[in-house]
């Protein structure tokens, strides 16, 4: 008989599934956007955005990413204008080319920093750069970076991971905003790949109306969140974001853990899940602590973003889900939404229990009174 895989071994074997499973998952949202882009089909949805908090989530991310990458030492800067300068763009697309600069500048790079930044241009244009100090490229390369599976020399040699479709996607997405893309590089000494994007202005009174609404603040003292996620800087990311809200937070670092923390802290009103986890997956624990507690909110956290991901999140029993880099004032507000409909519902619950039990007694002293008039009657 074969013997069973030692404990270690299974934990490595499902990190490189998981990490196998992210690169065809990415695969395919390349091509699929790839395809929108030849289509014509490929909506942009214009709308306020914060590009300072945007970035900031997003380095706030890459630290984790790049400890996945075992590239601890790499330092993760940011360079930001000291206000918000809110303007109309499309955030999700925005966020979707920061990531992959950023992604590519973490995974070329071995020593040093990769920087992100922005500043506005005196032509009412805004810039966005990633710096890095990685391998550069040469000429030639520049000249081709942008072209469709396309990868450099040097990335193939070193086994860089990367399908070559990231760059002309994040070029082509830039032009559907309306703006450009380029880059500088050095062989030795790296790359800074730079975007415009026009500059157009929220009027100051809506601006304001975001600035307060981001800054919303929230009191949920006397509540208590579980948050389901194996990786402990995002947790910790989490937690020190969820604590200024006065809310009590319990971790669990599977899916094995947030369901037992069900059945072991009645307390809890509202479950943040990540999708991806060891044990037990996501979408799987929601299902069973559905079957403990039907009405208890659960909110998933996913790094994916296709049209699909909502359906699947919600027929697992999600109530709803949020996309990674998270932006915490979004998660906050999808927080309020639900976390008093646990109390709600074990309220309702309860009265309803009362009027029930009020309607028996209320028939049995009728039946009492009925019986007793049939006692006098005889």
């Amino acid at each position: 008989s074969s013997k069973e895989i030692p404990a270690e071994q299974k934990e490595e074997f499902i990190y490189h599934i998981q990490n196998s499973s992210e690169m065809l998952l990415s695969l395919v949202d390349d091509i699929i956007d790839l395809a929108k882009i030849e289509a014509n089909q490929l909506k942009i949805n214009k709308t306020e955005c914060s590009p300072v908090k945007l970035l900031k989530n997003i380095a706030a991310n890459f630290e984790a990413y790049k400890n996945r990458m075992e590239k601890e030492h790499l330092e993760i800067k940011l360079m930001l204008p000291n206000e918000e300068m809110p303007f109309r763009t499309d955030s999700f697309r925005l966020k979707q080319i920061l990531i992959n600069l950023m992604s590519n500048a973490v995974k070329f790079t071995e020593n040093g920093s990769v920087e992100m930044g922005l500043l506005v241009s005196e032509q009412r244009k805004i810039r966005f750069y990633v710096q890095d100090t990685g391998i550069g490229m040469t000429n030639e390369e520049i000249r081709t970076v942008f072209n469709r599976f396309e990868r450099t020399k040097l990335s193939e040699e070193k086994k860089i991971s990367g399908t070559g479709l990231g760059l002309a996607i994040s070029k082509s997405l830039v032009e559907l905003l309306g703006g450009e893309m380029w880059v500088s590089s050095e062989p030795g000494k790296g790359s800074c790949f730079s975007f415009e994007l026009p500059y157009l202005r929220v009027p100051a009174g809506i601006a304001e109306q975001i600035k307060e609404t981001k800054e919303q603040s929230y009191n949920w003292k006397g509540k208590t969140i579980l948050i389901a996620e194996d990786n402990h800087v995002n947790f910790d990311f989490l937690k020190h974001s969820l604590e200024l809200t006065g809310a009590n937070i319990i971790h669990a670092e599977n899916g094995k853990q947030a369901v037992q923390a069900i059945s072991f802290h009645p307390e809890i009103d509202i479950v943040l899940m990540d999708l991806k986890m060891p044990k037990l997956g996501g979408l799987e624990a929601t299902m069973q602590i559905k079957e403990i507690q039907p009405y208890l909110p659960v909110i998933a956290q996913t790094a994916f973003a296709m049209e699909g991901d909502r359906n699947r999140c919600i027929s697992a029993g999600c109530d709803d889900y949020i996309t990674k880099p998270i932006n915490i004032e979004n998660l906050k507000a999808k927080i309020a939404q639900f976390i008093d409909r646990k109390t709600a519902w074990q309220t309702n619950k309860s009265n309803n229990l009362q009027s029930t039990n009020a309607t028996e007694n209320l028939g049995k002293a009728n039946f009492t009174i009925e019986h007793k008039n049939k006692d006098v009657d005889l």
